[in-house]
């Protein structure tokens, strides 16, 4: 979402109308629009959640011998579906590649460091989640860095990496689902300033990294476009 805004204040997809203040007021609506429909997303949510009729569950506890096979066939089955899905991308064809193999690759990577460092910075204050912040604001940067790169790719396997790294990597360590429970957790001041904090951090980092590549006049377009 940061990225998309910051390709609007920057007409980086081309001139959104008539002049500069166009293209700001595009970015602009891309952030409300978010905002508002994740936030009515997850109020529907809830209302579904209460007038949908409860369904009583009796599970029969298993056996312990049980309980730990299905734990095993847990724990293998997942790396066995990443194997699988590493395979696919050496040996299979190189049109998935771009599309789905590296991210599939990557992704799981991105939620495990998403999960390590909430877990080691969201208990550093009550009213900001410092690890959501983080989590998102180091997946911004990384896709500016990874976007910057994919202007001058030096090959068309090294293309599809950078942007299974975006789609992967970065889409499994950023979260819009948990910043929005998060949200519905704090005071009305300390929601806004969670927002506004994280738009903030966010366009600094595109600001630094792809801001000055658009004002040193450069204007090639990404590799997979």
């Amino acid at each position: 979402m940061s990225n998309d805004i910051f390709t609007a204040y920057a007409n980086l997809s081309g001139p959104a109308g008539t002049s500069r203040f166009t293209g700001f007021l595009s970015g602009m609506a891309i952030l409300l629009i978010t905002l508002a429909a994740v936030q009515g997303a997850f109020q529907v949510g809830m209302h579904l959640a209460i007038t949908t009729p409860m369904v009583p569950l009796h599970p029969r506890k298993a056996p312990r011998s049980q309980q730990r096979l299905f734990n095993l066939l847990t724990v293998l089955i997942g790396p066995l579906c990443w194997l699988g899905a590493l395979f696919l991308l050496i040996f299979g064809p190189a049109s998935y590649r771009p599309n789905f193999s590296f991210a599939i690759v990557v992704g799981p990577f991105g939620a495990i460091a998403r999960y390590h460092i909430s877990r080691l910075l969201n208990p550093i204050s009550s009213t900001l989640p410092y690890g959501t912040l983080f989590c998102n604001t180091l997946s911004t940067t990384i896709v500016a860095v990874m976007q910057l790169l994919a202007r001058h790719p030096r090959n068309a396997l090294g293309c599809a990496a950078l942007k299974g790294v975006i789609d992967g990597f970065c889409g499994s360590l950023s979260t819009i689902s948990t910043m929005v429970v998060e949200l519905r957790g704090l005071s009305t001041f300390h929601s806004y300033r969670y927002i506004l904090v994280s738009w903030a951090a966010a366009q600094c980092a595109l600001v630094v990294i792809l801001g000055s590549w658009v004002w040193s006049g450069a204007r090639a377009g990404l590799c997979w476009q």
